[in-house]
């Protein structure tokens, strides 16, 4: 009787550490998204260069965000001349696998998660690193607007960034 309560507390032990490993790996509180962002902006440095850019972001989320694919496309036009990136980020568990198109480069690395503004995604990490200043709702879905370093904010949906600006510009 005694080995079996050791071997039950061993399994238990066991398995209440997976339930922690798999808890941390969750980086929102969403099993699965598919999200698809505009991307525009423009900025004048010194007067002396005009920059525009547009783009698209395509987020596939599964798994609560331990497989994660990024796309982005963008286009950016400075003084008359334009530039093109398509980028593509694969991320499963702690493996990210990184495409640049345009640069013909493949990368792979090790994924640290957490990286939705740098800092993670739960409320807990936002608060001690940045401020909760209003609520909005974006795509039909309640967010929480935050202020971030500078002057970035971002409309939080359950870990997931619904928008972001900066400068005050959408």
């Amino acid at each position: 009787m005694i080995k079996i309560t050791k071997i039950s507390g061993i399994v238990l032990l066991g398995l209440g550490l997976t339930t922690i490993q798999a808890k941390q790996m969750q980086k929102y509180e969403v099993k699965s998204a598919k999200i698809e962002y505009e991307l525009k902006g423009s900025s004048d440095i010194m007067g002396m260069v005009t920059v525009k850019s547009i783009g698209k972001k395509r987020v596939l989320i599964d798994n609560y965000g331990e497989r994660e694919i990024v796309e982005v496309s963008k286009i950016k036009k400075a003084n008359g001349k334009v530039s093109k990136t398509h980028t593509f980020r694969y991320i499963n568990g702690t493996t990210a696998y990184g495409v640049d198109f345009e640069k013909n480069f493949i990368h792979r690395n090790t994924n640290y998660m957490g990286d939705t503004f740098g800092l993670g995604s739960d409320e807990k990490t936002l608060k001690k690193y940045h401020k909760k200043i209003g609520t909005d709702t974006v795509a039909g879905k309640p967010c929480d607007i935050w202020r971030f370093a500078t002057s970035m904010t971002g409309c939080i949906y359950k870990g997931l960034p619904l928008r972001s600006t900066i400068n005050g510009k959408v």
